[in-house]
């Protein structure tokens, strides 16, 4: 993965509004998975009162606090949703190609 920028991230301690992690893209930040907010339920799963659905008994644990892991994690996440949404021109202009090329008739 590549190394954050220097304005990136500002250490975490005890929760995530101590935290700093900037800039980040709005297209980054909301970008979607079949109608999931990717990072939204990232960070909701890793709240001291989390959010979302209870499955089971396991989803009662949940972290004290921020940890150095969950910020490498985090910045992994937004590098490679970055790099996603930075395709996305290309993969448009080949999706035109292959519709517009010739097709298979069975």
């Amino acid at each position: 993965m590549r190394p954050p920028r220097a304005n990136a991230v500002r250490p975490c301690r005890d929760s995530i509004g101590a935290c700093a992690f900037a800039p980040v893209a709005s297209e980054v930040y909301n970008f979607e998975v079949s109608g999931l907010k990717v990072v939204q339920h990232w960070l909701d799963y890793r709240m001291r009162e989390p959010k979302g659905k209870k499955s089971s008994p396991l989803d009662d644990i949940h972290p004290e606090r921020w940890t150095r892991d969950f910020t490498d994690e985090l910045l992994e996440l937004l590098w490679i949703l970055e790099a996603t949404v930075a395709e996305y021109p290309r993969q448009a202009k080949l999706l035109t190609r292959v519709a517009k090329g010739p097709k298979i008739r069975l």
